[in-house]
C-alpha cells in the first residue's frame, strides 16, 4: 500500500462537511438507512478479513482528557488480542490495548491533525503476545481506522493484500448506492489522464443507464463522454483525492451526456492504486430542501416585515423567536426579549385571565380570541395590543410551545379615549345649552332634543323620541316646516332659517327663531340621514321689544308731561311772582310814586324768582360723572334739592370705574329718588348707599318720611318723572329698580343694574 505519511489530509467528519444539517424527514431517513448499510458492510467485513482492524470514534471522557472509544473491530483483532469482539465494541482505548500508550498519542495526533500515521511501535506484554507491532492510522466519516500488523510473520503482510481486495469488492457490491472500484491512468508526467472502471455495483450501472457489464472495461472519460475535465468536475475531485490519498467527501453537480445533468453526493476512499467511490443521486432532495429554503425564506421574510407582532413561545412561556415589530412594541431588542417569561410583559390584572387561556389551549380548547390585552414594558409603562395566541405542535400532534400575535393598539385606544372625552364633553354641551337642540332622522322623527328643549315643551325627553317633529309646531307654521324637510331631503341646502312658534305640552305657543342642518351620507348620492334643529326661544326678547315700545311711549308721555311741569311751574312760580310786580310797577307808574316798600317787594320776587329758575335748570342739568364721582354727584344734588333741615348722609363704597351709561342711569334715577323726597316725603334724614358685588352695582335711597301705599307708587304721574320711568329706565339697561314703602314708615329705593348688559 502507497505510504503518506507526512501528506496535509484533513479529516472527513459527515457532521462538518456535510451542507448545512436539515431538520427533514428524508434526510432522517437517508442516515438510517446508511447506518444499517455500514452495520451490514461491517459485518461481512469482519467475516472475511484476517486484517487485524479497529475502529475508534473521539469520545470525550468525563475529566475532560479526549479519549476513544471502539466502535467495531475483526475477528483477526479480537484474535490477536485474545478478546471477544463483542466485548470489544463500546470499550475504551487504554482498555484494548492496556500498554498502548506510545499507540494512544498516535491516534490523538491523527485525529487532531487530520493526518494519515504509519509506523512501528513496541506494546507492553499485556496487550497482546507480541512487543513490536506496526500500525496505521487513517481518518475515515469521523472515525479513526487502526490497522495493526504483528511484525513477527510476512505471511500476514501478503494475507492482508488479498483479504484487502476481498473486503473492498465486498462493501462495494454491498452498498445500495452507487459504488465503483476505479484504477487511475497516469501518464509519464504522474498526471491522472483517465480511471479504468474495475467494477461497478448495480445502482451504479442505472445511474447512468446502462449494465454492470457494459460499463465494466471502460473508463470514466468514455463513461461521462467528456474530452475536458471541468476545475470542479466529478473525475478531478477523484484524481485529486487519490493522488494525496485523503478520503473526502463532496456534493457536485456531473454532467451526464446526454443524460440531463445532476447533483451527487460522492464519497472517495483512496486505496493503494485504486479508488472507492460511492455516489448517491441527491438531485431530487437538493430540490427539494431549495424549495424549501425558498419557503422558508418566504415566511422568514413575512414573519421579519409583519407589522403585528409575532413572538414563539415554550411551554413554560419563555420566549423562543420575536420578531422585530415584537421587540418594538417593548422598547427592547429581540435579544433583550429571548429567554424571558411572556407573563413578565402581562399587567397583572391580565396574567391569570393569560394562563387560564394557555391551560385551556393546551388542553385541546380553540385558539383564544382576539381580545385587547394590556401590556407592560420593561420600564413599567403600559400599553394596549389586541392579541391572540395558539399552540403550536410537532408532527406527532404533541404540544409545543404558544404561537403569540400582538397588535399595538396603544395610540388608537388614546384617540379613542379623547373621542370618548372629547363626545362626553360636547354632549354635555349640547345637552346643557341654553339654546335649543333636537335631532331627527330623515323621516322627520326625534331622536334626540336637549334639556332647555324639554324644559321649554314641559315634556320628558323620553317621551319625545320617535314622534315626529311636525307634530310640535304651531299649526299655522307646520306646511313651512314640511317644505323645509322636504328641501333638505331633494335640494341638499346646506341650512335653513325660520321664524316659528313651538307648541308646549300646556298648550302655549313659544315663538323661536332657529336653523335646520342635513346631515348627508358619504355615497355619491348623499342620501340625507338626518336633520339637526337649532333654535332660541325669542319670547323675552319679544316682551323686551314691548317694554321698549311701552318704555318709548312712557317717555313721550313723561316729556310731555314734565314740559307741562315745567309750564305750570313757572306759570305758578317765577311768572305769577313776576306778574304781580308788573301790576304794582304799572300801577305806581300811574301814581307817579314808587315807595320804598315796593322796591323792596321787587327785590325779593327777582331773587325768589332767580333761585326757583337756577334750581329747574340745575334739575335739567346733568353733572360731569368723569370729572366728578357719582356718589358726591348725588350728595351734592341731595344737598341742593332737599331743605336745610334735612340731614344727608353718604355710604360710597364703589372703587370700580362706572361706564358712562351706568354712571348715567345711577346718577338719574338717584336723582329722581331725591326730588320724590324733596317734593312728597316730608322727611327729616336721608341716606344715600352705593356698594358693589362680583355682578352688579347696587344704589339705595332710603328717608324717614311720611310713606305711602304701595299701589300709590306704580302710578306713572307719581313724583318727578315717575317711578314707573325709574323702573322702565332700569330695566332698559338690564337692572331691576324696587320701591318699598309703608304709611309712616318711609321709602327706600334699591336699584341693582349688572356690571355687564345681557
Amino acid at each position: 500500500m502507497r505510504g503518506s505519511e507526512g501528506r496535509d489530509a484533513p479529516i472527513y467528519d459527515r457532521r462538518v462537511t456535510q451542507p448545512e444539517a436539515r431538520n427533514t424527514r428524508a434526510l432522517d431517513e437517508d442516515l438510517a438507512m446508511g447506518e444499517r448499510n455500514a452495520l451490514e458492510f461491517l459485518t461481512v467485513l469482519s467475516a472475511v478479513t484476517q486484517d487485524t482492524l479497529v475502529l475508534f470514534e473521539p469520545l470525550a471522557a468525563d475529566d475532560g482528557r479526549q479519549d476513544f472509544v471502539c466502535v467495531w473491530s475483526s475477528g483477526a483483532a479480537a484474535r490477536m488480542l485474545r478478546r471477544d469482539a463483542s466485548t470489544l465494541r463500546g470499550d475504551r482505548f487504554l482498555n484494548v490495548f492496556p500498554g498502548g500508550g506510545q499507540l494512544y498519542d498516535v491516534l490523538l495526533d491523527t485525529y487532531r491533525s487530520g493526518e494519515i500515521r504509519s509506523g512501528e511501535i513496541d506494546v507492553a506484554p499485556i496487550a497482546a503476545p507480541v512487543t513490536r507491532i506496526s500500525y496505521r492510522v487513517v481518518p475515515v466519516d469521523g472515525v479513526l481506522a487502526l490497522s495493526v500488523l504483528d511484525q513477527s510473520t510476512t505471511r500476514q503482510v501478503e494475507e492482508r493484500a488479498a483479504n484487502l481486495e476481498q473486503m473492498v469488492l465486498a462493501g462495494a457490491q454491498l452498498s445500495t448506492v452507487a459504488a465503483a472500484v476505479l484504477r487511475p491512468l497516469v501518464d509519464r508526467n504522474a498526471s491522472v489522464t483517465d480511471m479504468a472502471i474495475e467494477y461497478v455495483n448495480g445502482p451504479g450501472a442505472v445511474l447512468f443507464n446502462a449494465t454492470p457489464e457494459a460499463l465494466s472495461g471502460s473508463t470514466v472519460r468514455q463513461v461521462l463522454g467528456l474530452h475536458e475535465f471541468p476545475a470542479n468536475g466529478v473525475f478531478l475531485r477523484i484524481a485529486n483525492s487519490w493522488q494525496a490519498q485523503v478520503a473526502e467527501a463532496f456534493d457536485v453537480e456531473a454532467i451526464r451526456t446526454p443524460l440531463p445533468r445532476m447533483w451527487l453526493r460522492c464519497h472517495v476512499t483512496p486505496l493503494d492504486d485504486v479508488v472507492i467511490v460511492h455516489a448517491d443521486d441527491i438531485t431530487t432532495r437538493l430540490d427539494e430542501e431549495a424549495a424549501l429554503r425558498a419557503s422558508e425564506q418566504r415566511y422568514r421574510s413575512l414573519f421579519e416585515t409583519a407589522n403585528e407582532g409575532i413572538a414563539l413561545a415554550a411551554l413554560d412561556g419563555r420566549f423562543l423567536v420575536v420578531n422585530n415589530t415584537f421587540a418594538a412594541m417593548f422598547d427592547s431588542t429581540r435579544d433583550e426579549l429571548i429567554g424571558r417569561s411572556a407573563l413578565d410583559f402581562v399587567d397583572a390584572s391580565e396574567q391569570e385571565w393569560t394562563l387560564s387561556e394557555a391551560r385551556d389551549a393546551v388542553e385541546g380548547a380553540a385558539r383564544s380570541p382576539r381580545r385587547p390585552v394590556r401590556f407592560r414594558r420593561p420600564d413599567g409603562s403600559l400599553f394596549w395590543a389586541i392579541s391572540a395566541s395558539t399552540v403550536t405542535r410537532d408532527e406527532e400532534g404533541t404540544v409545543t410551545g404558544f404561537l403569540i400575535m400582538a397588535l399595538d393598539i396603544d395610540d388608537r385606544e388614546q384617540a379613542l379615549e379623547a373621542l370618548r372625552t372629547s363626545e362626553a364633553r360636547y354632549r354635555a354641551i349640547v345637552e346643557h345649552a341654553d339654546v335649543l337642540i333636537a335631532l331627527t332622522d330623515a323621516r322627520g322623527q326625534v331622536e334626540f332634543i336637549n334639556d332647555r328643549l324639554s324644559e321649554l315643551l314641559g315634556i320628558d325627553p323620553a317621551a319625545v323620541i320617535g314622534r315626529s317633529a311636525i307634530g310640535f309646531y304651531a299649526p299655522e307654521d307646520k306646511r313651512q316646516i314640511i317644505d323645509d324637510f322636504r328641501r333638505l331631503s331633494t335640494d341638499s341646502r346646506p341650512i335653513l332659517r325660520s321664524r316659528n312658534s313651538l307648541v308646549a305640552a300646556d298648550g302655549r305657543h313659544v315663538p323661536t327663531i332657529g336653523s335646520a342642518v342635513g346631515l348627508y351620507g358619504s355615497e355619491p348620492e348623499r342620501p340625507l340621514e338626518g336633520i339637526v334643529i337649532v333654535g332660541a326661544d325669542v319670547s323675552q326678547i319679544i316682551e323686551q321689544e314691548n317694554s321698549r315700545r311701552e318704555l318709548a311711549a312712557a317717555l313721550a308721555v313723561a316729556e310731555q308731561s314734565e314740559r307741562e311741569r315745567l309750564a305750570s311751574d313757572l306759570h305758578d312760580g317765577p311768572v305769577q311772582r313776576l306778574s304781580a310786580l308788573s301790576m304794582r310797577l304799572g300801577a305806581a307808574s300811574l301814581s307817579g310814586h314808587i315807595d320804598e316798600q315796593l322796591v323792596t317787594f321787587a327785590e325779593d320776587v327777582l331773587t325768589s324768582t332767580i333761585g326757583e329758575l337756577r334750581s329747574l335748570l340745575f334739575q335739567l342739568t346733568p353733572p360731569d360723572l368723569q370729572a366728578e364721582h357719582l356718589g358726591h354727584a348725588l350728595l351734592a344734588r341731595a344737598t341742593k334739592l332737599l331743605a336745610t333741615n334735612v340731614t344727608v348722609a353718604l355710604d360710597d363704597h364703589i372703587s370700580t370705574p362706572l361706564a358712562d351709561e351706568t354712571a348715567q342711569a345711577l346718577f338719574r334715577i338717584g336723582q329722581e329718588a331725591i326730588v320724590n323726597v324733596a317734593k312728597h316725603a316730608y322727611a327729616s334724614a336721608v341716606r344715600i348707599s352705593l356698594s358693589e358685588t362680583a355682578t352688579d352695582f347696587i344704589l339705595e335711597v332710603e328717608d324717614n318720611g311720611i310713606g305711602g301705599r304701595p299701589d300709590q307708587f306704580r302710578r306713572a304721574g307719581y313724583g318727578h318723572l315717575g317711578v314707573r320711568s325709574m323702573t322702565d329706565r332700569a330695566r332698559q339697561i338690564g337692572g331691576r329698580c324696587e320701591i318699598s314703602s309703608e304709611p309712616g314708615g318711609g321709602t327706600t329705593v334699591f336699584l341693582r343694574i349688572p356690571r355687564t348688559r345681557g
